[in-house]
This record gives C-alpha cells, sequence and structure tokens, in this order.
C-alpha cells in the first residue's frame, strides 16, 4: 500500500510540474486582458501606470517595476511568443526542479533581464516577459549540456540542446536585424540580461542529480544578492 501511494504522489507530483508552465502562461494571459483589455493593446501612461520601465531610470523608478514590467506586453503577438516559450521550456524546466523551481527562475531571470535592460538600453518604455524567457530557455539549455544524467529529462536532453540552441541563434539573428516577429522594439538588452542569469542558473543545476536542488537554490540566492547590490548601488532601494 504504501508503494502504491508513493507511486500516485510521484504521479500527482509530475502532474503539477507539467502543468506548472501553463499556469504561468495563463498569469501572463490573464493580466494582459485585465491591463489592455481584449484587444491587447494599451497606452503608454496605462503601461507606466502597470509598471512599465525605462530604461536608464529617465523617471522615477521603483524597483518593483522590474517584476512588473514582466507581466505587461506591447500587444498579442508579443505576448503569444513568451506564453509559448513559458508553456513549453517552462514546462520542462519544471520537471528538473519543481513548479517552485520554474516560477523562482523565471522571476529572477526576468529581474536581472529588466536590470541589464535598464542599465544599457535605450531610452525607451521597456515591458514583456522576455528576460524571463530567455532565461528559461539557456537554463535548459546548459543543463542540456552538462548535465545530461539529471533526472527529469526521460532521455529527452539532445532534443531539448538542440532546439534550444535554435532559439538562441533565432534570437541572435533577431538581435542582428536578420528578421523581427513585431518588426521593431525588441528589447535585446533584456534577452541578454536574462540569458545571462539563466546559464548561470542552469550551469549550477548541472552539479545536482535531483532533488533538493541544492546548487540550483544556491545559484538563485546568489544571483538575487547580486541583483539586490546593484539596485542600491544605482540609488534605490532593493524593497521599493
Amino acid at each position: 500500500m504504501s508503494l502504491l501511494g508513493s507511486a500516485l504522489s510521484e504521479e500527482r507530483d509530475q502532474s503539477s510540474r507539467v502543468w506548472s508552465g501553463y499556469l504561468l502562461a495563463l498569469v501572463l494571459i490573464v493580466w494582459q486582458i485585465k491591463v489592455a483589455g481584449l484587444h491587447g493593446v494599451t497606452d503608454n501612461a496605462t503601461l507606466i501606470e502597470f509598471g512599465a520601465r525605462k530604461p536608464n531610470f529617465g523617471f522615477p523608478q521603483a524597483p518593483w517595476r522590474l517584476v512588473a514590467s514582466m507581466f505587461l506586453h506591447g500587444g498579442w503577438l508579443h505576448l503569444l511568443a513568451n506564453v509559448f516559450l513559458v508553456v513549453v521550456w517552462g514546462s520542462q524546466w519544471s520537471r528538473l526542479v519543481g513548479a517552485f523551481g520554474l516560477l523562482t527562475t523565471f522571476l529572477v531571470t526576468g529581474v536581472w533581464g529588466s536590470l541589464i535592460s535598464d542599465i544599457y538600453g535605450p531610452e525607451a518604455l521597456a515591458v514583456g516577459a522576455s528576460g524571463g524567457t530567455a532565461g528559461l530557455v539557456l537554463a535548459v539549455l546548459c543543463l542540456a549540456i552538462l548535465g545530461p544524467g539529471r533526472e527529469g529529462w526521460q532521455g529527452e536532453h539532445r532534443q531539448w540542446l538542440r532546439v534550444s540552441a535554435a532559439v538562441v541563434v533565432l534570437n541572435v539573428a533577431m538581435g542582428f536585424g536578420v528578421t523581427s516577429l513585431s518588426g521593431a522594439g525588441l528589447d535585446h538588452w533584456a534577452h541578454i540580461g536574462g540569458a545571462m542569469a539563466g546559464a548561470v542558473v542552469g550551469c549550477f543545476a548541472s552539479r545536482d542529480k535531483g532533488a533538493p536542488h541544492r546548487w540550483f537554490w544556491g545559484s538563485i540566492l546568489v544571483l538575487v544578492a547580486a541583483a539586490a547590490g546593484v539596485i542600491s548601488y544605482r540609488g534605490a532601494s532593493p524593497f521599493g
């Protein structure tokens, strides 16, 4: 009976991990509808009210915008591109580090995307989950390269390596203007910042063979502490 209970518990845990990516994507969609309505596009004043960032701290910048801006998007195409990445790569990442690990990775790498965008980006309003999604893709890619024996891959690490590398190449091509899904307005610095943080997470996580994911959570703590240091250095309290 205990073996059956253990098996059922593990099955429920795996199911919750698979669905966590979908739940995070649903949050992004619902919030976009709340802010912009079904047409999905809103004006700059509304974006600023709900948390849009302006790089280089061009207006009074509260650190909460580093997170809030991740849940705002410039339109449905922008949103759906990030939703796709959250569903596919987020669900796989949750199989590897758990549902809470997925949420934490998305938020922390997204904050780093926002930070790098704020420091190096152009003077324009910035919104979108691109930092978080880039972080998820790079985390999966690095773990596929360095930790193929980790539980959670289900024998698919080579496939994830190939598709993750393809997404990285596509983003680089878009960065150089070879192609663009939206024509303009891509926040390349957010992609870079999120990808760098995601690479750190993936490299650390490769040291773990499975739960309790000590190296993974260690990388999260390092990135959170470093982000707080950068925010404080730039003259704002990490807590708002």
